[in-house]
């Protein structure tokens, strides 16, 4: 059997969180059957960091496929890098960590629960609960509060939902070849490249909602000028 779950963590100059971040994955993976971690792959993908990013991620090991990679070059947006890691996986289902944020202790064993229940089913993403942190707080409540499984057409949230809010966080599995089949990410966004993909996904299959805790999510105060682009790329794909 091949790749069920693959698992890339974008990242540049992120040597302050990256150890935490794959400190996370290995309890998660710990709680893994063999037969899972045989099916998992773990990619770090490097976007020619200038500090000591590849060297951290270098000494990690883990009971699973693991590799670190480096782009070409490197990518001033950010997108580039996410676009090429999701590129290299092999996984029927993929998704991305992102560097500075955590995956949950079980979070890998309800991503695969997950997986294994939608494979015959016509579902493009698998969303599942977080938790939300800052360098600052400890981890809130579970969100969302809805504790319930939920299949949602896609049609219905492409039409009535996503052009006007996201209410996605990262920990969005993707199938792959849905993925594929919509051409990625798209490099034009800068900040809401994701929003822009689940439209797009949708429009292959349903949303499964999974409710169990994924992963925690740092956040981080917003500049005037991180608000000005995420405005002006929102009203893109609200016009779209």
């Amino acid at each position: 059997m091949g790749v069920l779950l693959s698992v890339v963590v974008p990242v540049y100059n992120g040597e302050k969180f990256l150890s935490k971040c794959l400190d996370s994955l290995q309890r998660a993976i710990a709680l893994l059957t063999p037969e899972e971690r045989d099916r998992l792959e773990l990619v770090v993908c490097d976007n020619c960091s200038t500090d000591h990013t590849q060297q951290l991620a270098e000494l990690f090991t883990f009971p699973c496929s693991y590799r670190v990679i480096q782009t070409p070059q490197h990518y001033d947006n950010r997108t580039e890098n996410w676009r090429y890691g999701l590129g290299q996986l092999a996984g029927t289902w993929i998704m991305m960590l992102h560097a500075d944020d955590l995956m949950a202790e079980e979070g890998l064993q309800s991503i695969f629960r997950a997986c294994a229940w939608v494979d015959d089913r016509p579902a493009a993403m698998l969303t599942g609960r977080i938790r939300t942190f800052t360098d600052q707080t400890p981890p809130g409540r579970v969100k969302p509060y809805w504790g319930l499984p939920n299949w949602i057409g896609g049609e219905s949230l492409r039409r009535h939902v996503l052009p006007y809010i996201c209410p996605f966080v990262p920990f969005c599995v993707m199938r792959q070849s849905a993925y594929r089949a919509v051409g990625g990410l798209d490099p034009q966004y800068e900040l809401v490249q994701d929003w822009d993909l689940w439209l797009r996904l949708l429009s292959h299959g349903a949303l499964y909602a999974f409710p169990e805790v994924f992963g925690l999510w740092r956040t981080h105060g917003f500049s005037e000028k991180y608000s000005q682009i995420f405005a002006r790329e929102h009203w893109a794909i609200a016009k779209n």
